[in-house]
């Protein structure tokens, strides 16, 4: 059960190999983090609890939607990003900036 969002932004409704990609992007930076020193306990969780909401299809607060926008656009620079993912990641990046923006005005 996810824990309930602060201050709830709205869905994403993304397609399906939206969501995966989504899901995929990240995942690969969980599995990294636990290869780091260097990352702190909170955007550990953060980025956790981002993916129990991708899996939920749960609504989303602004700051994760701003985290999963950023999770995206750095697995979409890394040159190890699956080239089929690229247009799903886009998506999902263009996605969630929108309901960040819908939410902030």
């Amino acid at each position: 059960m996810s824990a309930p969002v602060s201050d709830p932004c709205g869905d994403l409704d993304l397609p399906h190999s939206d969501a995966w990609a989504a899901h995929a992007a990240v995942e690969q930076w969980l599995r990294d983090a636990i290869e780091r020193d260097t990352v702190d306990d909170t955007r550990l969780k953060r980025v956790a609890m981002l993916l129990e909401r991708i899996e939920n299809e749960g609504p989303f607060a602004p700051d994760e939607l701003a985290l999963l926008s950023d999770l995206c656009r750095d697995q979409l620079a890394q040159s190890t990003a699956p080239t089929r993912d690229h247009s799903a990641l886009r998506s999902v990046v263009e996605a969630a900036d929108e309901q960040y923006d819908n939410c902030k005005t």
